[in-house]
């Protein structure tokens, strides 16, 4: 799996810069964001973007939560 330090090493950026690249923040320079592209399309770097507020975490998380809540009474 290729790691974000490893596109920024061989763009020759920092990862902070790719991580913005990836974000998409107006603040990279044009020719830094074509270097992380190229990187990324030289490397094979797929990005996986994942919802971080979707129903499906928010249940696993309530799920969890009440499970642990109920393991004192258990014994009960």
């Amino acid at each position: 799996m290729i790691t974000i330090k490893e596109v920024a090493e061989l763009a020759q950026v920092s990862q902070a810069t790719v991580s913005r690249t990836l974000n998409g923040h107006s603040s990279v320079k044009e020719a830094n964001k074509q270097k992380v592209y190229a990187a990324m399309e030289e490397l094979g770097y797929q990005l996986i973007r994942l919802r971080r507020h979707s129903p499906q975490t928010a249940l696993a998380v309530l799920v969890c939560l009440s499970v642990r809540l109920m393991v004192p009474f258990m014994g009960q």
